[in-house]
């Protein structure tokens, strides 16, 4: 019913319902089901756009208006499970499984399409965009945990005060999450291909979806060549080289297209149809706390604390160029993000 039709969806629409249920040892284990939609999202929508090169008032240029024009859905499940502190020890766990899906993203974000403009810019179109979100991650992992052991106890007072200075009061904690990428819209950036005067919101066409991602045939038009006659992209930008190639042996094409032609369109590969890897977190912290009685103060006590983020230095990878324009030359090549270990110590006094 929320994906077939939307519009039978009231404005306040946000179910959710759960179950929660207590098992033995302090354990609770809960399950929910969250769902939302969104109305007249903030996007971006051109009037007076171009059909095969001509706009309706020739005397202008484009028309941008941006209004409340996109919608979303979001259906969740979320599930969890937390051992509550017993024993010295706590641990939360999460996992969510959901999707995300619109029409149009935050148009300021950055994220996703590196254009907020639909396929086709004339009004009414909006719906074609229905797709992923760029801020749909389909599942989420954390667990949270802290581990706080009694320590070791003596009868005799010297004894019981040295155990007590090097084996109580530690606390070992930390937070590990794990998250599927979310989506990016391949645009032929730099180039129009359907006719409609804006080189920002062009998409490849599919040809051979079993070869490889990076494969990219382009018309000849577009490098001063036969027109009509696909050509390797790849090899064109890393050596100047004019191959000739068949539409089965690229994955995407670049080619001229008509803007409300529905066979083209049903080929042209849809908005944020690029999965992005995901990212990994793992934080953990030891904490000590000293009495201060010994260091014959009344009362109080002196906490050292070292918190080490991203502690295995686990590098997440990246997708840094979605322009199938730049085939051969970095088009979806994958890079390793920059990070390190990042050691925080600090020290503070309770009393």
């Amino acid at each position: 019913l929320w994906a077939s039709h939307p519009h039978a969806i009231p404005n306040w629409w946000s179910p959710s319902f759960g179950i929660e249920r207590e098992l033995p040892g302090t354990i609770t284990l809960t399950a929910r089901y969250v769902g939302n939609q969104g109305r007249k999202l903030f996007a971006n929508q051109q009037y007076n756009s171009a059909v095969d090169g001509v706009r309706p008032d020739a005397g202008r240029g484009a028309i941008i208006l941006r209004g409340n024009y996109g919608r979303s859905n979001y259906n969740g499940l979320e599930v969890s499970a937390t051992h509550n502190f017993r024993h010295g020890l706590f641990v939360s766990t999460n996992y969510t499984y959901s999707k995300d899906l619109s029409t149009a993203d935050d148009i300021f974000s950055g994220v996703g399409s590196t254009s907020s403009y639909g396929i086709n810019l004339a009004p009414g179109f909006r719906n074609l965009e229905y797709a992923n979100s760029a801020f749909d991650h389909r599942q989420f992992f954390s667990v949270a945990y802290a581990y706080s052991p009694q320590g070791l106890h003596s009868s005799n007072n010297f004894a019981n005060g040295a155990l007590g200075a090097l084996t109580r009061h530690w606390t070992f904690s930390g937070v590990t999450q794990l998250q599927s990428g979310g989506y990016t819209t391949l645009n032929v950036y730099g180039i129009d291909t359907n006719g409609d005067l804006s080189a920002t919101n062009d998409r490849p066409l599919v040809g051979n979806a079993s070869m490889p991602l990076t494969s990219v045939g382009i018309d000849g038009s577009y490098l001063g060549a036969t027109a009509g006659t696909l050509y390797d992209l790849g090899q064109n930008n890393s050596s100047n080289a004019v191959v000739p190639v068949t539409a089965q042996q690229v994955h995407f094409i670049i080619q001229p297209s008509t803007t409300g032609n529905p066979t083209t369109l049903a080929h042209t590969i849809g908005r944020n149809s690029f999965l992005t890897p995901g990212t990994t977190t793992n934080n953990m912290a030891l904490e000590k706390g000293i009495g201060l009685s010994y260091f014959h103060l009344d009362r109080g006590t002196l906490v050292l604390r070292a918190e080490a983020q991203n502690v295995f230095n686990h590098n997440d990878s990246g997708t840094s160029d979605s322009n199938p324009l730049d085939a051969g030359v970095g088009f979806l090549s994958p890079y390793r993000e920059a990070t390190s270990r990042t050691l925080i110590l600090w020290a503070k006094i309770k009393f």
